[in-house]
């Protein structure tokens, strides 16, 4: 297996459309955010970089899980957090 080769967020932010992170373990863990992750948000935030944010916990809703970042320092708009319990959009619960 080859080297992984070195990066930075901002070769990152340059070559793809939209950005996507995993929430715990990349941004967030059991203590709160994790280093670098507050600049990371508030500079994708500022440069309006389309980004998503996927986590498996389908016990918040979007909007919970975005006041529960907000307390670790990370704006987070809740429109930016995809659940493994969102609905795709059009779809209604039945």
């Amino acid at each position: 297996m080859g080297d992984v080769p070195e990066t930075t967020i901002e070769s990152l932010i340059k070559k793809y459309d939209v950005l996507l992170f995993d929430a715990y373990g990349v941004l967030v863990n059991s203590s709160g955010a994790l280093p670098g992750a507050v600049d990371l948000i508030s500079h994708l935030n500022q440069t309006g970089k389309p980004y998503y944010i996927l986590t498996n916990d389908a016990s918040r809703l979007p909007r919970t899980a975005s006041g529960r970042y907000k307390k670790s320092g990370l704006e987070i708009p809740f429109g930016h957090i995809i659940t493994s319990g969102s609905l795709p959009p059009g779809l209604k619960p039945v």
